[in-house]
C-alpha cells in the first residue's frame, strides 16, 4: 500500500501470501515525484533495484 505522509491511501495491490514485499513494490506503477522517499520493510530488499530507482528517479527507499 502506497499512503501520503497524512497517512490517506493512494495505491494499493494484493498480492499472494507468499509474495514478498520487494517484488509487490516491483508491480506497481511508480509515478512519484522526484525526491520522493519510499519507506519500507528492511526484511525483504533489493539492492540493484533500490539504485536504480534512486539514480532514475530520484527516489529513496528507506527501511
Amino acid at each position: 500500500m502506497i499512503v501520503t505522509l497524512e497517512g490517506f491511501p493512494v495505491e494499493f495491490l494484493m498480492t499472494p501470501g507468499l509474495t514478498v514485499d520487494v517484488k509487490g513494490l516491483k508491480m506497481f506503477q511508480l509515478s512519484f515525484e522526484k525526491g520522493s522517499k519510499i519507506y519500507g520493510d528492511e526484511a525483504d530488499n533489493d539492492d540493484c533495484f533500490e539504485t536504480g530507482l534512486e539514480k532514475a528517479l530520484g527516489i529513496e527507499r528507506i527501511p
